[in-house]
């Protein structure tokens, strides 16, 4: 409440405004920016507290991160989106770069805390997330944006999800020649045993 001059108690206002005064505040009080309104209904609070990591603050009410103020998520994904304590708006995730933490155990994607760089063998998506490089393809250097990576394997090799190298795993004519030297041994253990 508060008493602008004619001493009859006045309910504070909207969630915008609070009013830890009583009797002897004569207005109410403006909610700082990156803050929200606590302590009672939304008409009669008497304190603020500092937005936490995960959400953003908007004349008084707190909103989740990956939320717009009317309750909807954000595009293109509400992983793309993370907010530092205090904010007041959304940070958009860089490109090459994925969000991580969270500042609300029961939402997590919609309450990330900040941004990762994206690691050799993966790339981000403008959607917020760490994907590994497809099969058949290489990523061998940070922040890629996307699944063509760096490029493809080099020929007469096998690069596995996540490859860091164009020659990550051993020439195709290596393992043929391994396959047929296992197969003549399992038809010589056969012809015997006949």
């Amino acid at each position: 409440y508060y008493c602008p001059g004619d001493w009859l108690p006045h309910a504070c206002g909207d969630a915008s405004v609070y009013c830890p005064g009583g009797a002897a505040q004569v207005r109410p009080t403006n909610v700082s920016d990156g803050f929200y309104s606590v302590n009672g209904p939304a008409t009669h609070r008497v304190a603020q507290m500092g937005c936490p990591q995960g959400f953003y603050c908007v004349k008084g009410v707190r909103y989740q991160c990956g939320k717009t103020v009317d309750g909807d998520d954000r595009s293109p994904s509400p992983n793309a989106y993370y907010c530092e304590a205090r904010a007041t708006e959304p940070v958009r995730v860089s490109a090459g770069h994925f969000s991580i933490d969270y500042g609300n155990i029961s939402a997590p994607e919609y309450t990330r805390t900040g941004e990762f760089e994206c690691t050799p063998g993966t790339y981000c998506s403008d959607e917020g997330y760490q994907e590994n490089c497809p099969v058949g393809r290489y990523g061998d250097a940070f922040g890629l944006t996307n699944a063509s990576c760096s490029g493809e394997c080099s020929g007469g090799y096998f690069c596995p999800a996540g490859s860091t190298s164009p020659r990550a795993a051993a020439p195709r004519a290596w393992h043929r020649r391994r396959r047929s030297r296992h197969a003549a041994r399992m038809a010589e253990a056969i012809c015997s045993v006949a």
